[in-house]
């Protein structure tokens, strides 16, 4: 069996990372791919996560190859570290010149230990992602769920901002605002109220909206939510359409809600599966459910509103398929007709943390 080794600092891992090591199993480079987490002498002492905590987001991240991929922590050279290992091949991704530049150094003088390295080109679509720039995005409040694993995402939040974002969902008059309302030491966003607004104050959004629906979802000059949810829930490509539309000035209206908040943090939203929101969320959900009844008896309009929603049922599936996709997240199904502890449904989400608080 053919192995190769992987070695890079980890802090954190990314889409970029994920993506050689997927593409070493796929190009037959190798047959098992050993992760090495090791210490760069250049960022000694700049280490956003510790040993443990670089060791823990790697191997959750990767843990869809199964046993095709190890991962391990090393010290030292790297050439001593691969002859203990007994392989002689390493596998390095290249962004840029730069890269080259450095990579074409390291290369030859393991060559002088008789290994080979060989250096994969990033595609297109992850050549412009370093693990530094992902730390600077977060820093500022940024959110990066297109750029890392939902657990590397959340290990960043949790370490640079001190949050734990978790969705709420559920269908209309399911009590999901309720239950934000009542959970104490939480932050909650209305992701309704965010999408209301910008409808209000984005005539970008607006023109958008008029060129691909047409002036039909439009009363008195403003968007009409009704008619658009009729357009939008019966056809999942004007769905699609939408949620481009939306994307870029949503994720900018969260983050500046977001930006003053700590701890947990509940996303308040009905369509979080319909908008495509579980990456947002590093897929960890709470959904309330109740009887069809009691939904109505909650909201007059519910009835012709869960014509166009998706049944509880389904939005389970979905998520516990994004869950299963990525080897991430957690959910907590929350019947709002029983009696319902609130201090300890805030307990069991505290467990969803995968890092220690921090002091900041």
């Amino acid at each position: 069996m053919k192995s190769a080794i992987y070695p890079f600092s980890a802090d954190p891992i990314h889409n970029g990372h994920v993506n050689n090591i997927e593409r070493i199993l796929e190009m037959g480079i190798a047959d098992s791919v050993l992760v090495a987490i090791g210490k760069n002498i250049e960022k000694r002492g700049g280490y956003l996560f510790s040993d443990k905590e670089r060791l823990m987001i790697s191997k959750q991240a990767l843990k869809k190859f199964g046993g095709k991929v190890k991962v391990e922590l090393f010290e030292g050279l790297l050439a001593h570290y691969a002859g203990m290992k007994k392989t002689n091949v390493i596998v390095r991704g290249l962004r840029n010149n730069l890269d080259f530049e450095k990579e074409q150094t390291m290369a030859e003088f393991n060559r002088s230990y008789g290994l080979e390295t060989l250096m994969l080109p990033a595609p297109r679509d992850v050549f412009n992602i370093s693990s530094t720039t992902i730390k600077e995005i977060v820093s500022n409040g940024g959110l990066v769920y297109e750029y890392v694993p939902a657990v590397a995402k959340q290990a960043l939040e949790e370490k640079m901002q001190n949050i734990t974002l978790i969705g709420v969902t559920g269908n209309t008059g399911s009590g999901k605002s309720t239950l934000c309302k009542k959970l104490s030491g939480v932050s909650v966003v209305d992701a309704d109220k965010l999408i209301h607004k910008i409808y209000q104050i984005s005539e970008s959004v607006k023109e958008d909206l008029k060129k691909t629906f047409g002036g039909k979802i439009f009363k008195a000059g403003k968007v009409d939510r009704a008619k658009l949810a009729e357009i939008i829930f019966n056809d999942s490509m004007s769905r699609n359409k939408l949620v481009d539309i939306l994307r870029i000035p949503f994720k900018i209206a969260l983050e500046e809600a977001m930006k003053d908040m700590k701890g947990i943090v509940l996303l308040d939203c009905a369509y979080i599966v319909e908008y495509g929101l579980l990456p947002v969320v590093n897929n960890n959900v709470i959904l309330t459910t109740c009887s069809e009844e009691e939904k109505i008896k909650r909201n007059k309009r519910a009835r012709q509103i869960l014509e166009v929603q998706m049944p509880e049922r389904m939005l389970e599936q979905e998520i516990r398929r994004k869950q299963k996709e990525e080897n991430y997240g957690n959910l907590l199904k929350v019947d709002t007709e029983k009696k319902i502890n609130y201090d300890q449904i805030v307990k069991h989400l505290s467990k969803w943390r995968i890092l220690p608080f921090s002091q900041k």
